[in-house]
């Protein structure tokens, strides 16, 4: 997303400009925040996320011929890299999928993931017992006679 000229600039200006500004979710990142909390205003107003935002310094370098190469050898690739200097220390890393996808298989979400991501964005307006009877119904889905049950549950 960095490459993005939306992403470039972003100054968190509105409340859509967070989900777009690398500064401020690598901040919510480091400070071990669940995504589904990254949007909540207390996190975005949190001294420690908007001091640790400013002691970053990003030099965005994006490699289009690394990245072309990639894409040669497997069209289903987005390789990025990344490379992290932190209290005297380099960390480099490379990703050529996106965790989550369907392929390669290994990088699908499990069935504990995603539970477990149902539940965290549900639990403001939901008691956990009840996402978790909600999931319960959903990975049991072939054995409901009416999907209506399953909507009623969520009203």
């Amino acid at each position: 997303m960095a490459q993005f000229a939306y992403a470039k600039r972003n100054v968190l200006t509105t409340d859509e400009d967070y989900c777009f500004n690398l500064r401020y979710l690598l901040s919510c990142a480091v400070h071990r925040i669940k995504p589904s909390f990254w949007h909540d205003e207390a996190v975005k107003h949190d001294p420690k996320i908007r001091g640790f935002m400013d002691s970053l310094h990003l030099d965005i370098v994006i490699d289009e011929k690394d990245f072309a190469s990639a894409k040669r050898k497997d069209p289903a690739t987005y390789q990025m890299r990344v490379e992290v200097s932190a209290k005297g220390k380099v960390l480099k890393g490379v990703n050529s999928y996106l965790k989550g996808t369907w392929e390669p298989e290994q990088l699908r979400n499990t069935d504990e993931e995603l539970l477990d991501k149902f539940v965290r964005n549900v639990s403001r307006i939901m008691p956990e017992t009840r996402a978790l009877e909600i999931s319960e119904a959903i990975f049991e889905l072939e054995k409901m006679d009416h999907v209506v049950r399953l909507m009623e549950m969520f009203a």
